[in-house]
């Protein structure tokens, strides 16, 4: 009877889920690690000789704390308030451009000279992921394609923040 008690708590046991919507995790074997959390700031910088200004969303520190090996597979969680919403279009991955002390993606771009004149909002274009339920109210997200080596981030319709990681160069 106890061994039947087991096994039936065993097959009903659930998964450990985010605590609060739209903040993203790290997942390795079964345990949930905080990815870099950072609010970027908006920024924008002109250029008077050609009439032009672009925006773009700027992040302290060249790389991010949480790092992955060059073709690791990496796996994220992250609690959403419905999953009957596509998460492809609620959740971003960004590549983001590493400098030396920053890390920026251009949003914006604007321009007053007499060639293409006007204001553009760049779209964010979203890297491709895997994704599945997980659990009740989250979902399990995989990237195994490769990703190049780089800065990243998860960006949630449910968060202004910024939740980052990235992939190392190889080692020869």
């Amino acid at each position: 009877m106890l061994i039947l008690i087991l096994l039936v708590s065993l097959f009903y046991q659930t998964v450990k889920e985010p605590e609060y919507a739209g903040i993203f995790y790290a997942l390795s074997t079964g345990a949930m690690t905080d990815l870099e959390r950072r609010s970027p700031q908006i920024k924008v910088k002109s250029n008077i000789f050609t009439s032009s200004a672009k925006g773009y969303y700027e992040i302290n520190n060249g790389k991010s704390s949480v790092r992955y090996k060059a073709g690791e597979t990496a796996t994220f969680l992250v609690s959403v308030p419905t999953r009957k919403v596509d998460p492809m279009a609620s959740i971003q991955l960004l590549h983001f451009e590493s400098r030396k002390d920053t890390r920026r993606i251009t949003v914006s771009r604007a321009s007053a000279g007499i060639i293409n004149p006007g204001a553009s909002v760049v779209p964010l274009r979203s890297i491709g992921f895997d994704v599945e339920k997980y659990g009740e109210h989250s979902f399990k997200i995989i990237l195994n394609r490769g990703l190049p080596p780089g800065e990243y981030c998860f960006r949630s319709v449910v968060s202004t923040d910024l939740f980052c990681f990235g992939f190392d160069k190889p080692t020869n």
